[in-house]
Formats: structure tokens, C-alpha cells, sequence
């Protein structure tokens, strides 16, 4: 596990944003990540189309950092608080 999902904001004209933290491994953009539910069962990928830290749009979101992640707008997406992201 990579991300937990902390937050959900639904932006129009660009998707959705994922808020949480970078835990065991950076993220880049172009990344596609794994969804995973609470019980660690994926659920479907998602690519990484933008990182943003405090109105700073980044490419790479280090170990540790407090981000907000653009994925991409599929509109079955099945995102939830309390989901997580993998690599793999």
C-alpha cells in the first residue's frame, strides 16, 4: 500500500482528486496504481494525471507528504474513504 484515501473531491472537467498520504513509496505522474477496498481486494487501476501539494502542482509525491491526487475520469470509479492505492 501506497496512498490511503483520506478525502474525495470531485472536480468538475478534470475527475476526481484523491486526498491522503504517501506512505511506503513515491508516486509519479502516469503511474496507474491499484485500487484497493478495506479489505485489501482490488477493485480496479487508476492512472495518476496530476500531484498537487498546497497549490503546487508536482510530478513526484514523496514518503510522507500530505497530497492530493488527480486520477483519472472514469466514471465507474468506485473510490471511497478508507481505500488504498498500490503499486502493482
Amino acid at each position: 500500500m501506497v496512498f490511503v484515501i483520506n478525502d474525495i473531491i470531485k472536480v468538475p472537467g478534470r475527475g476526481k482528486v484523491l486526498i491522503g498520504q504517501v506512505s511506503n513509496e513515491p508516486i509519479s505522474v502516469g503511474d496507474v496504481l491499484s485500487l484497493l477496498d478495506a479489505n485489501g481486494t482490488k477493485v480496479q487501476d487508476v492512472t495518476i494525471k496530476g500531484i498537487e501539494k498546497f497549490r503546487q502542482t508536482l510530478s513526484l509525491a514523496n514518503v510522507g507528504e500530505h497530497v492530493g491526487l488527480t486520477i483519472d475520469n472514469k466514471p465507474n470509479c468506485q473510490c471511497a474513504k478508507g481505500m488504498s492505492l498500490s503499486k502493482g
